[in-house]
């Protein structure tokens, strides 16, 4: 009986423990539960926090990425020269957005700054990358005075907010030249006198020859001057029958294309410029096409000349090489011009003297 008595003791022991751990899971439970709702409302206003300040954080980040982009450095390629020697320093400005915030005021380097002079300036170098340019500029820096000089910063202004972006600066120093160990170097003297001693037979000879030169004039001065050959009259060759001399001459030269049609182009605008009394020498293709559309008024005859002016714009700019047979056939074209601009105007010239007959 005593053993049975223990053995339900024992039994209700672990029936009340373990409903008191039953309890004590459901209490977890329900305060895991609360933590769980509590965390999620609170990531739930961090989550509306975070999102109503992407925008800014967004706009913050690009700005700073805009400035950190815009930078300006300046290098040299030695600090430490010799009197007179020369050194170059490099302004380089990079990620600058011409269209967004261009350059209002490059670097300005004097000639001369702190015993410094600048003996070069090249030109501003550009290089377009991704939307944005870099600046480059060497110059060329010596100097005659020894000592340590400082090359002050220098700046370069935008225009967005009169943003200033400013450069390192450097200390130069300048060294004397030691000329206390070359051979060749010699203190000044004082100036020696010469003796001067006249060499009498230079003198003689020199005398003998003038003499000589002086008997040779005077006996060509006293010959008898020939009569002076009559010259004959010769008659000066027409605008028209001269440049057919020039174009005829220019077809047998052996002449590259670009010298052939650079000379064919300058014979036939100066005859236009010359017969017609136009400024065709400083006229371009256009200009003078326009011109001769009141003399051309033959259409096959404008045609070919105009696709000749064209091949010769081609040669001389475009660097265009015809066949060699071409050129044949642009000085026939050429002739062919010239022939009839000349009797269209014989034919208007005949044409106003019969009106004038009749007419009195």
């Amino acid at each position: 009986m005593r053993r049975r008595g223990q053995l339900q003791d024992t039994s209700n022991k672990q029936q009340a423990a373990g409903n008191k751990r039953q309890i004590v899971s459901y209490k977890a439970l329900a305060t895991g539960l609360l933590l769980y709702a509590f965390c999620l409302r609170l990531t739930t206003r961090t989550s509306r926090l975070i999102t109503r300040s992407l925008p800014l954080v967004a706009c913050s980040f690009f700005f700073l990425s805009l400035a950190s982009a815009q930078q300006v450095s300046a290098s040299i390629d030695r600090d430490k020269i010799l009197i007179g020697e020369q050194i170059t320093l490099q302004l380089k400005a990079e990620g600058i957005r011409t269209g967004d915030n261009p350059i209002v005021m490059w670097f300005n380097l004097p000639d001369t700054i702190n015993h410094l002079e600048v003996v070069k300036r090249s030109p501003v170098d550009t290089l377009d990358v991704d939307g944005s340019t870099t600046y480059m500029q060497n110059f060329t820096i010596t100097s005659f005075d020894s000592g340590k000089w400082v090359l002050p910063a220098m700046q370069l202004n935008l225009q967005n907010s009169n943003t200033v972006l400013i450069t390192d600066s450097f200390a130069i120093e300048v060294l004397p030249v030691d000329v206390s160990n070359l051979k060749q170097y010699h203190e000044m003297k004082d100036i020696i006198p010469v003796e001067v001693k006249t060499n009498w037979w230079r003198v003689a000879i020199f005398a003998i020859i003038l003499l000589a030169m002086a008997i040779f004039i005077y006996y060509l001065t006293k010959r008898k001057k020939k009569q002076p050959a009559v010259k004959q009259l010769t008659v000066k060759p027409s605008l028209f029958e001269e440049t057919i001399a020039k174009l005829e001459a220019l077809q047998k030269e052996n002449l590259p294309a670009t010298i052939f049609y650079a000379k064919l182009d300058a014979i036939c605008r100066q005859y236009l410029q010359e017969q017609l009394y136009i400024r065709a020498l400083h006229l371009t293709q256009d200009e003078l096409t326009q011109q001769l559309n009141v003399y051309l008024q033959q259409q096959d005859v404008r045609i070919t000349f105009y696709q000749l002016l064209r091949l010769i714009n081609a040669v001389k700019f475009a660097k265009y090489t015809p066949p060699a047979a071409q050129q044949t056939e642009s000085i026939n074209t050429a002739k062919a011009t010239v022939q009839y601009i000349h009797y269209q105007l014989q034919r208007t010239t005949q044409q106003h003297a019969q009106s004038l007959v009749s007419k009195y």
